[in-house]
């Protein structure tokens, strides 16, 4: 259900802390049910006033959350930080949050887990929110309202200390939200790809076989010929030869 206490268009974001528990990697409900039961508390007297929204996390019931989203620490992603939804429908119901009934009508509200009084959100947790807020922006010029979505700070509202030191963040904020590529250059460069060194594969040798050595054939002398104009003088001797045996 709405609480048709909507003005539209919703064209301003007011940034608070809650100066509560920080809600490091913690599940929905447990903040949902942090913020309903705070809100019951402080804006509710103690149940004496009937919420009018939905719990998002616990469907048939309500919550006394003030505002519409939460951001915490959320160490499961890129932005280190995750937006969570307090009450159903955020953008089309009104949550008591900035002090004054007006802005709310035409406002959603974020409380950021934690007391940053002393302490700054990260570029990339509030890029975190920049990209949420970015549509809603774009929505806004795209339907005719040319200065878009106007982020606010709760002490420019209400005479508040809130939101600590997220105050000198808000130009950064607005300019994530213009400038996204920018700023995921900034935050989120590509990586480069990894070149592979191509494999060098040493040329292959090819194997010279082993030849075993011939044999080493001694040369053949060859039989001394006597040249046919001496063959007289040796028939010659052997009959002398023959003769001398014959006389003994």
């Amino acid at each position: 259900m709405n609480d048709d206490n909507r003005v539209y268009p919703v064209d301003v974001f007011v940034l608070h802390h809650s100066t509560g528990p920080d809600f490091v990697d913690t599940d929905d409900l447990t903040i949902q049910d942090w913020y309903s039961n705070t809100g019951k508390a402080r804006a509710y007297q103690n149940g004496a006033i009937n919420p009018q929204h939905e719990h998002p996390g616990r469907p048939g019931q309500l919550t006394y959350a003030q505002a519409q989203f939460s951001g915490s620490v959320d160490s499961s992603n890129k932005y280190n930080y995750k937006l969570t939804d307090l009450i159903a429908r955020p953008w089309n119901n009104v949550a008591w949050h900035a002090g004054n009934w007006g802005i709310n009508q035409k406002s959603c509200g974020i409380e950021c887990c934690g007391n940053y009084s002393d302490k700054l959100l990260e570029d990339r947790q509030l890029m975190c929110i920049a990209d949420f807020l970015r549509e809603q922006d774009i929505a806004l010029i795209n339907a005719g309202y040319p200065n878009g979505l106007q982020v606010m700070l709760h002490n420019e509202i209400y005479a508040t200390a809130c939101p600590g030191r997220i105050s000198e963040q808000r130009d950064t904020l607005v300019d994530m939200i213009n400038n996204p590529t920018k700023w995921n250059g900034i935050l989120f460069p590509a990586t480069p790809p990894v070149v592979t060194p191509p494999v060098v594969v040493p040329p292959v040798t090819p194997e010279v076989p082993i030849v075993p050595e011939a044999p080493v054939t001694p040369p053949v002398t060859p039989p001394i010929k006597i040249p046919v104009k001496h063959h007289w003088f040796i028939l010659f001797l052997q009959w002398l030869l023959k003769l001398l045996e014959g006389g003994k």
